[in-house]
């Protein structure tokens, strides 16, 4: 389609020419006024490449046009002498030098048609996030305080005296929902931090390996609920690479948590890490439900989710249970301020991989 299009703007670019050409040959050699009006006319399509076909359009306008213009006024009529005929080549040099400078200032208006697009485009895109997060948040908020206020109602009225056990499962479950709270406003936090360069944590040299492990520790009881196997493939020589080790657990947290959601119960979860000369890598593979590729880059974005907002279910660990859509983005972010790198594959229906890299310094490499 653009090529048609050039080729439609050269047609008429040397359409011009042509026309201007005509009408400056059958013009009247010695009608000095006449000459004048036709030399400024070829500005026309110079100015018009300029705007249409860029550098190369304007070059070439400005040659075709010098060319018939100089077949025109050659030889010069000897009545006009030298000074007609210098004129003339200075008004050929000028074709030239005004064609490149329309040029640069018609690229000029267009990178800043670019930039004043592509600052539009993110007004937008922040509008949408905004709008998406007040809908998924009202959901992932709105619905556990329901059930909440629900649980100190039914404290308040004395439902659970004599029943110690009922007592002591709905208090679980109250204190899982206060849990999720919490976890919620630490990532919010946590994705303005990273946000912050000047604000990053501390880091320190660190084994990844004792990271997986107590992480593994942590969420091991999710995966028994949901009958899954959670397994460990870990290099043993993993060098130690410099982390803070807070974020790193959020990074892997959120990650395993992922995995456990979007797999089938009695799926398997396998965390692997691997040492290259130059960083260490670490992989979080299940047996799930699968991403789409389309949507590899999507689900890093802040608040996106693969389903529709409207089909938004809140979770821990349940199946496919949805969250603020926070936590691939504060992987992502964190990995990238340690010069690292995140992505996923995923084959839909059989499972995805998310993998993970840290660099290394010079100096690190002993365990």
């Amino acid at each position: 389609m653009k090529n048609k299009k050039v080729t439609t703007d050269f047609f008429i670019l040397c359409a011009f020419i042509a026309v201007i050409t005509l009408g400056h040959y059958f013009s009247p050699v010695d009608n000095v006024f006449l000459h004048n009006v036709f030399r400024k006319l070829y500005f026309i399509p110079i100015i018009f490449a300029a705007f249409k076909l860029g550098p190369v359009g304007v070059a070439a306008a400005a040659l075709i046009s010098s060319f018939f213009y100089m077949l025109r006024i050659w030889p010069p009529p000897p009545q006009l002498g030298s000074s007609w005929m210098l004129d003339n080549t200075l008004e050929i040099i000028l074709y030239i030098i005004v064609g490149l400078t329309v040029n640069i200032l018609v690229q000029f208006e267009n990178r800043g048609k670019v930039a004043l697009e592509k600052a539009h485009q993110d007004l937008l895109k922040k509008e949408q996030m905004k709008s998406k997060f007040i809908s998924i948040a009202s959901h992932e908020f709105r619905t556990p305080l329901t059930v909440l206020n629900g649980y100190i109602s039914l404290f308040e009225l004395g439902m659970f005296k004599g029943k110690d056990e009922e007592f002591k499962l709905k208090c679980g479950k109250a204190k899982e929902i206060i849990n999720r709270y919490l976890q919620t406003i630490d990532n919010v936090l946590d994705m303005v931090k990273t946000e912050q360069k000047d604000k990053l944590e501390k880091r320190d040299q660190t084994n990844l390996n004792d990271l997986i492990k107590e992480v593994y520790s942590d969420l091991e009881i999710f995966a028994q609920k949901r009958k899954q196997f959670l397994v460990l493939e870990l290099d043993q020589k993993l060098p130690l690479a410099k982390m803070n080790k807070r974020e790193m657990n959020q990074v892997l947290t959120n990650l395993v948590m992922n995995a456990i959601k979007f797999t089938q119960d009695e799926g398997k979860i396998t965390i692997r890490t691997k040492t290259f000369p130059d960083k260490i890598q670490a992989e979080i593979a299940d047996t799930g439900i699968g991403i789409p590729e389309n949507e590899f880059e999507n689900i890093f974005e802040s608040f996106y989710e693969v389903k529709s907002d409207d089909q938004h279910s809140s979770g821990t660990f349940e199946f496919k249970s949805g969250s603020l859509g926070l936590g691939l983005t504060l992987v992502k972010r964190i990995i990238e301020n340690y010069q690292g790198k995140v992505w996923v594959e995923s084959v839909v229906g059989k499972g995805s991989t998310f993998y993970f890299t840290v660099p290394l310094e010079k100096t690190e490499g002993k365990k």
